[in-house]
């Protein structure tokens, strides 16, 4: 992955209230399924 757009994800998931690496690991875990689809 290209490194902006991790710092992207990384400021949508806070603004989302992913405050601990548990919680981002789970919006993106959320994220991957939703682009499966």
């Amino acid at each position: 992955m290209i490194y902006s757009q991790n710092k992207e994800l990384l400021s949508y998931a806070v603004k989302m209230g992913c405050k601990t690496a548990a919680d981002f690991a789970m919006f993106l875990k959320a994220r991957e399924s939703i682009l499966a689809l």
